[in-house]
C-alpha cells in the first residue's frame, strides 16, 4: 500500500489514521519494532487523524522543531493517544473539537515555542466546546504550556508532571473542568491560569465557571501560582481546594480578577512563601491569596510567610472560617467581610 509516495507496510497503521509525507515506516507487524517505533525527521505534522475512534499507541514521534506530532481534523470523537513519546515538535497533540478524547501515559519533550504546547484542547467556538477529554498521567518537559486551549467543558487534566516550560496549564472559557493532582515546577511563568481569552486571536471576553482546581503542587512559579480571571460577567462556582502553592514570584492564588467570581470556594490550600522574589511588571503582587467577587468562601487555608499580605480581598463579600494566617495579615478594600 502507498500513500503520498511513502510505503506503508500492511496492517502497520490503523485504517482510521492518515500519515502525512516524509515520516518513514511504522511497522507494528514486526514484533521487534512495534513498541517505541520511531518516526524520524518530520517537517510536516506527524500523524493526522481523520476519523473518529482512532488509537495512536506505543510510538515515538520525532520532529524537526515545528508542526504537531498528532493532529485531529475538526469535530472527531474518541481519539486516543496512549504511551507515546512526542519530541521536537512545536505541539505534541492538537485536538480540534469533538469529545471523548484521551491522552494518557505519554511523554512530551518539545521546543518551548511560545505558541506551542504539549496538548492543545481547541474548542470550535463558544457554543461548540471540546468536551469530555481526559489528559492524564503524562509528563510534559520543555513543552511551552503543558495543556493549552479554550472553549473546554466537562474535561479533566490530572496526574501530569509539567516542568521546564512556560506554564503548566493555560485555558480560556473553561467550564466544568477539573485540574487535579498535577505537579508543576521549574517553568518560566505561572502555574495554572484560567484566562478570559487568548489575545490577539481571541479577545478577553469570556468567563470560566464551575471549575475545580484541586490537589495540585505548584512550586516556584516566576509569576502567579494559580490564577482565574473573568471578563464581561463574573465567573461562578469555581473551586480552588487542597493545593500546595509555594515560592511564586507573584501571588500564590489570584482569584476573581476582572469581573470577579460568584460563589467561589478557596479551601484547604497551603499557600506559603509567595510574592517574595520579584514582581512581574504587569502585576501588583499582593501576597498569598488575592480574592475578588461575591459570596466567596475562604475556609481552612494555611497562609504563611507571604510578602505584602496573607489574604488580600478587594470588592468582595467573603466568609472566612478556620484559616491560619502567619506573618502577614489581611488587607481589605471595599468589602463585606465575615470572619469566624
Amino acid at each position: 500500500e502507498h500513500f503520498h509516495g511513502g510505503e506503508i507496510a500492511e496492517r502497520e497503521i490503523d485504517a482510521l489514521v492518515v500519515v502525512v509525507d516524509r515520516l518513514g515506516q511504522v511497522d507494528h507487524a514486526d514484533p521487534l519494532r512495534g513498541a517505541g517505533q520511531t518516526i524520524l525527521q518530520s517537517s510536516s505534522p506527524g500523524i493526522v487523524v481523520t476519523q473518529s475512534g482512532a488509537t495512536i499507541a506505543n510510538l515515538s514521534l520525532v520532529g524537526i522543531g515545528s508542526n504537531a506530532g498528532v493532529t485531529t481534523t475538526a469535530g472527531l470523537t474518541n481519539v486516543s493517544v496512549l504511551t507515546t513519546h512526542v519530541s521536537n515538535f512545536q505541539v505534541g497533540v492538537w485536538l480540534q473539537g469533538g469529545s471523548g478524547h484521551i491522552v494518557h501515559n505519554s511523554t512530551f519533550t518539545l521546543t518551548n515555542n511560545p505558541v506551542g504546547g504539549g496538548v492543545v484542547l481547541q474548542g470550535l467556538g463558544p457554543t461548540t466546546p471540546i468536551s469530555n477529554v481526559q489528559v492524564r498521567d503524562n509528563t510534559f518537559t520543555s513543552s511551552s504550556f503543558g495543556v493549552i486551549g479554550g472553549w473546554v467543558s466537562h474535561s479533566a487534566i490530572a496526574n501530569n508532571g509539567m516542568r521546564q516550560g512556560i506554564a503548566g496549564a493555560r485555558l480560556f472559557a473553561a467550564n466544568h473542568l477539573t485540574i487535579a493532582s498535577n505537579t508543576i515546577f521549574s517553568n518560566t511563568s505561572y502555574g495554572i491560569y484560567l484566562a478570559p481569552g487568548a489575545p490577539p486571536l481571541v479577545p478577553n471576553s469570556f468567563n470560566n465557571s464551575n471549575n475545580v482546581i484541586s490537589g495540585n503542587v505548584v512550586l516556584d512559579a516566576p509569576d502567579r501560582g494559580i490564577e482565574i480571571v473573568n471578563a464581561s460577567a463574573p465567573g461562578s462556582g469555581n473551586q480552588v481546594v487542597n493545593n500546595i502553592v509555594r515560592g511564586s514570584a507573584g501571588e500564590g492564588i489570584f482569584f476573581g480578577a476582572g469581573t470577579g467570581d460568584v460563589g467561589a470556594l478557596v479551601k484547604d490550600n497551603l499557600v506559603e512563601s509567595n510574592a517574595l522574589s520579584g514582581n512581574p511588571p504587569t502585576h501588583t503582587n499582593l501576597g498569598g491569596i488575592h480574592i475578588g467577587g461575591s459570596s466567596v468562601l475562604l475556609q481552612g487555608n494555611v497562609v504563611s510567610g507571604n510578602a505584602t499580605s496573607g489574604v488580600y480581598v478587594i470588592q468582595s463579600v467573603v466568609t472566612a472560617t478556620g484559616n491560619t494566617i502567619r506573618i502577614k495579615g489581611l488587607l481589605m478594600i471595599g468589602n463585606s467581610w465575615n470572619w469566624s
